[in-house]
């Protein structure tokens, strides 16, 4: 791996109130910088042979924020708590309870950009990757509060560009573009989830514990980055986002697990 920096800081905050409730939140914000993200491979930029240094960069990991929040509370309703504490059946069904919220808000991962189809000729791709010239440095469009939960967002990035085709141009001809290592920040992520839980003591050693996860519930999607290679011929795709993070989002879907866990 080339030369890289790495900058962070965090801030914490813990508050627990007397009533039941827990409040434990952090921020980091971060800065990565590398000219390459692997040890081993191959290591991609501007110009991988000429002048390494035209490949620093942020790091294709580099993620500048993340917020975190967790809200605990136990719920007032029970045996020894406020309300119902004399235990019998509703205590049974409806005590004893304890609930949790995680919040989950995160920037995206940077991107870069190639182009294609070029009426200009150029170096062999051994000499330096080829990347166009930008006229105007691209960024992503946000989209709208309106749109930021459920479906109508999915929707919204599969019609619309977010990003300007515009702001680009193809190099002259044997010359490197001068966009530069992952020059714009990709889709962030904002995502939620909700439990429930309550234990029931059977004996001094057996404890039976019911929960409830519900994850994802607003429907937010977390969207891969858009397309970014710049083609003058057939730009159709380009700065549109065409799938989601299936696999820490379910594609938009909530989903809910119900457990039962004894243990002694």
């Amino acid at each position: 791996m080339g030369h890289s920096t790495y900058h962070a800081a965090t801030a914490q905050f813990r508050k627990l109130y007397s009533h039941g409730l827990v409040l434990d939140t952090f921020y980091t914000f971060s800065k990565v910088l590398d000219d390459c993200d692997t040890d081993y491979g191959v290591c991609t930029g501007v110009e991988p042979v000429t002048n390494r240094s035209l490949n620093k960069g942020r790091a294709g990991f580099d993620m500048n924020h993340r917020w975190v929040a967790s809200f605990t509370y136990e719920v007032p309703i029970g045996k020894g708590r406020r309300f119902l504490n004399r235990g019998g059946i509703l205590n049974f069904l409806i005590g004893g309870y304890e609930v949790a919220w995680i919040q989950t808000a995160e920037s995206g991962n940077p991107v870069g950009f190639t182009f294609a189809n070029s009426p200009n000729n150029y170096y062999p791709t051994n000499i330096g990757n080829r990347v166009p010239n930008v006229l105007k440095r691209p960024t992503m469009a946000q989209f709208g509060l309106g749109s930021a939960i459920g479906p109508n967002r999915f929707n919204q990035a599969l019609s619309n560009a977010v990003v300007d085709i515009s702001d680009f141009a193809a190099p002259p001809a044997f010359t490197p573009g001068n966009a530069g290592r992952n020059i714009m920040t990709g889709p962030g992520a904002f995502y939620s989830m909700v439990s429930a839980k309550k234990n029931f003591r059977i004996t001094e050693r057996f404890n039976l514990q019911f929960r409830w996860d519900f994850q994802n519930p607003f429907h937010n999607y977390a969207f891969n980055p858009p397309s970014t290679q710049v083609d003058f011929r057939n730009p159709q795709l380009f700065g549109k986002i065409t799938s989601d993070v299936a696999t820490a989002n379910i594609q938009g879907e909530p989903l809910m697990n119900l457990q039962l866990r004894l243990s002694w």
